[in-house]
């Protein structure tokens, strides 16, 4: 649309987004040739599927137990300190 000669605000409209998501897309379309977000972002999970289904199981077999006592079992049962946000999650 816009190498068609459309302007951003008008694409915009017709795609019914904003103008400013419509530039950033454009920008990166021009530098890198596609639109897709780069992937890998952000840190690195400590705690594997097996150690997240650990905690879930845990967790419904003792509804009432508390995050940082989920968190010590799963340290003594597996080595592995967790955050107790991970544990939320």
């Amino acid at each position: 649309m816009l190498q068609g000669g459309m302007t951003q605000r008008k694409v915009a409209d017709t795609v019914g987004t904003s103008q400013s998501v419509i530039s950033r897309a454009w920008n990166r379309f021009r530098r890198s040739g596609g639109v897709s977000r780069k992937h890998g972002g952000g840190r690195q999970r400590v705690a594997t599927p097996n150690q997240d289904r650990y905690l879930t199981l845990h967790a419904c077999r003792n509804r009432f137990m508390l995050a940082v006592s989920l968190q010590n079992e799963l340290q003594d049962a597996t080595g592995v300190r967790v955050s107790t946000h991970t544990v939320w999650r």
